[in-house]
């Protein structure tokens, strides 16, 4: 039930499942039909939605809807009709996909079929149009076997500039470095566009990516799926499509194969700065931009003077908050490419969690993540993406490819370089807990920010990715599209 069209036409021929005892009500000649009495109770409930926007306006140009929160899947017991599956069983979401708009253009109304909890249901719905999404979060008190009629007024999805869990404010995209395809002069430092955003998130390899001599296979679009041999996720990566960084770099952040981290053991660098190279670096505090070497890379090109929002290395005590979150699942979020992107959800929210099983680490079991696209774009939660890492000298990644048959791992750094060459950081994946663990600064990692401000108080200002033209069928400063 979790792939339905919207039409009542599709809900009444796969998806109207009623149950009842039937008695034979007489014993018929050979050969003959059996008839049965019988009450049949229904199994579903079923809602009817016409959408509006702000100012009143029925929204048609509907492409797809998510609702979160709403049971699909369930299992019944035949003899009683009872539905008795575990959390580890039940899912809940529905995925809309308007295949034929007429039918909307007749009286607006999405419809949808699922299993009612008879009880008041927290939910999310999300509505993508080519234009622009919209998402609504309520409570109302569903019944088995009702029909419900609604208009619901949705809000126009706006990007914000962070998303806040237990307290600390995250940047809603990890820091990133990404060349105009089409321009390569026009060169983006910053947040990335979206919470799932990794580099090649939605291509095929290329010869650029080859590693070791050998050419990429994929099993998937996207770089969470490109491997060599039997699925060894490596690949090269360049410095047009960047996300893995070593600890503290800022002067060498474009250099793979040489180790150029901020070496030393009493460094706390969040929004700090340090001049000077070396081997072994060492590096003395600056408080001039122009002079800074290593440090915090996050502050040095966020706080630009072109940019609205601010944001630095976060630091351990933020990532000590993110995992006493109270809600960490495996998850994956839908690109504007259609692919899927795995990672890790946090959120104050409690969402029906599938149990003990559901929680890192997950093996190699891909149907354990779930997808929270519409939670991620309605800014309910934080998603991490699994990005892997680069090994020590290393161009290439490793431990990205997200498959049945391999590791996979997503690798964050904070402010706090406590050992010589590691540090603690958030990891999680195949293999991980979600935990601080101790990553080593000479590896190419993830870096995840904290907000820290802006440059005045006007909230409205556009999201600095939204600015820039390559992210555009992702978020324009008009909206948010996934």
């Amino acid at each position: 039930m979790k792939q339905q069209d919207g039409t009542l036409a599709t809900i009444d021929k796969k998806f109207d499942y009623n149950w009842g005892v039937a008695t034979l009500s007489e014993v018929p000649a050979e050969g003959g039909k059996l008839k049965f009495d019988t009450n049949l109770n229904r199994l579903v409930t079923i809602w009817g939605m016409r959408f509006k926007d702000a100012d009143g306006n029925i929204i048609k140009n509907i492409s797809s809807v998510k609702i979160n929160n709403l049971r699909s899947y369930d299992v019944l017991n035949m003899q009683d009709g009872k539905l008795i599956g575990t959390e580890d069983e039940k899912e809940r979401i529905i995925n809309v996909d308007i295949k034929d708009r007429s039918s909307l253009a007749k009286d607006g109304y999405v419809w949808i079929a699922f299993l009612a909890d008879n009880a008041e249901t927290e939910f999310t719905i999300t509505v993508y149009t080519p234009t622009a999404t919209y998402t609504k979060t309520a409570k109302k008190v569903f019944n088995k076997g009702y029909d419900y009629h609604s208009n619901i007024t949705m809000q126009k999805v706006m990007p914000q500039p962070y998303v806040e869990v237990n307290g600390v404010l995250w940047a809603t995209g990890n820091f990133i470095r990404y060349v105009d395809p089409n321009n390569s002069s026009n060169v983006y430092w910053g947040i990335a566009p979206a919470q799932w955003w990794i580099s090649n998130y939605g291509e095929n390899p290329t010869s650029a990516n080859k590693w070791n001599g050998k050419a990429i296979s994929y099993d998937d679009l996207g770089s969470q799926h490109w491997y060599i041999d039997n699925h060894n996720g490596q690949f090269a990566q360049t410095a047009n499509d960047l996300d893995l960084f070593q600890w503290g770099v800022i002067a060498d952040a474009l250099n793979f194969n040489d180790v150029c981290y901020l070496q030393g053991t009493s460094y706390n660098m969040e929004g700090k700065y340090y001049k000077g190279r070396g081997g072994p670096i060492n590096v003395t505090a600056t408080t001039t931009k122009s002079e800074a070497t290593h440090g915090d890379i996050v502050k040095y090109w966020t706080e630009g003077s072109n940019h609205n929002y601010h944001y630095q290395y976060p630091t351990e005590a933020d990532f000590d908050a993110l995992v006493s979150a109270r809600t960490i699942v495996p998850a994956f979020c839908y690109t504007d490419k259609g692919n899927k992107v795995y990672g890790a959800y946090f959120s104050d929210s409690p969402i029906h969690s599938a149990g003990p099983k559901d929680k890192f680490p997950t093996g190699r079991k891909l149907w354990k993540y779930r997808d929270v696209s519409a939670l991620v774009i309605a800014n309910k939660g934080l998603f991490i993406p699994i990005a892997g890492r680069r090994p020590i000298r290393g161009a290439n990644v490793e431990y990205r490819h997200v498959a049945n048959n391999s590791s996979f791992t997503g690798q964050y750094y904070c402010s706090r370089g406590r050992g010589y060459s590691t540090t603690p950081g958030l990891m999680f994946g195949s293999g991980n807990a979600v935990r601080v663990g101790v990553p080593s600064k000479d590896q190419g990692a993830s870096i995840r920010p904290v907000y820290v401000g802006k440059k005045t108080d006007d909230k409205t200002k556009p999201l600095d990715a939204a600015n820039f033209a390559p992210f555009h069928n992702i978020l324009t400063p008009a909206g948010r599209l996934y």
